[in-house]
């Protein structure tokens, strides 16, 4: 597989991490099979940049996962509004043993921010002689029992009905809301909260009109701002300082629209146009792997035909 990562011993990084002061010692010394980067304060790592290429693949020796959860939640149908019903939720899991795909960002930290160092997660990656790591075979990844994961998150689900005009109304909305994502193996800590797989809030709103032989539906996806990664260091937009140019992305809205008629009891038409609006995921998106995350198609329009027999 081919990748592109933070690397710990580079200038972006060096100072980051639960014990940068062990970060910088053991980049700087190097150990093992990996060399010394004796001046990390102008190193740039090219794998910052660069993809390089390494293996993944799964773990014998994994253990099953232990977990203790919780939830609590609460249903409102409140009488002053009629036909409407919200259900929030309350969820905790924390997971010992957690099987976790490491990242190749994710095994150079567990082995630079130990201070038990070399230990086994510097076998997992290369390095030349000038620090660099090689464009192939320069890591292998997998699946590991990381040390511990803990979630918190809050859901709400929404629902309303009513009668309007010669038809029917119906609205459905969900939010997602993740307080805290955090992996730890040893000393290496992964918080995805706010990352782009984990945004502080995604919504989506549905509002379908149902009249007779025909209905309209009209859907709204929101997902709020975020940061690309969490362990960059952000000293101001746009800084030279930073770890990226572009570090995150805003707020972003996409909709959706659909149009169902049926022509007799066994014809149905269909029609459904997917990001009604064109919107594009931007640059800085795409680069740091994200698209997928975002609408990365474009305008999709789709029709159909639907036949009873």
């Amino acid at each position: 597989m081919l990748i592109i990562d933070n690397d710990p011993c580079d200038a972006r990084h060096i100072d980051e991490g639960p014990n940068p002061a062990t970060r910088r010692a053991n980049c700087i010394s190097g150990g093992g099979s990996l060399p010394g980067i004796p001046d990390p304060d102008n190193f740039a790592s090219t794998v910052e940049n660069a993809s390089v290429n390494g293996f993944t693949g799964g773990n014998l020796g994994l253990l099953n996962e232990q977990a203790d959860s919780w939830t609590v939640g609460m249903i409102l149908r409140p009488r002053w509004v009629e036909n409407l019903t919200v259900a929030i939720d309350y969820v905790e899991i924390d997971i010992a043993d957690a099987i976790e795909s490491f990242t190749l960002t994710q095994i150079m930290q567990s082995c630079y921010d130990q201070v038990s160092f070399p230990n086994t997660f510097c076998d997992k990656f290369r390095r030349e002689p000038n620090g660099q790591l090689p464009p192939v075979r320069a890591f292998e990844s997998g699946f590991v029992n990381a040390g511990s994961r803990l979630f918190r998150g809050v859901t709400v689900d929404a629902a309303y009905a009513t009668d309007l005009f010669a038809g029917g109304l119906d609205v459905t909305a969900n939010f997602y809301m993740p307080q805290e994502d955090t992996t730890k193996v040893l000393e290496s800590v992964d918080k995805d909260a706010g990352e782009p797989q984990q945004p502080d809030l995604s919504a989506q709103v549905n509002i379908r009109y149902s009249q007779d032989s025909w209905s309209a539906l009209l859907q709204t996806r929101y997902i709020s701002s975020t940061d690309f990664n969490n362990d960059d260091s952000r000293v101001a937009d746009g800084d030279p300082k930073d770890a990226r140019d572009i570090m995150g992305e805003g707020a972003v809205w996409i909709f959706n629209a659909g149009f169902n008629y049926e022509i007799n009891d066994t014809i149905g038409l269909q029609l459904n146009i997917n990001n009604l609006f064109d919107e594009a995921p931007s640059p800085g998106v795409v680069a740091a792997g994200w698209d997928h995350v975002y609408d990365n198609v474009g305008r999709f329009w789709r029709f159909g035909v639907t036949v009873g027999l």
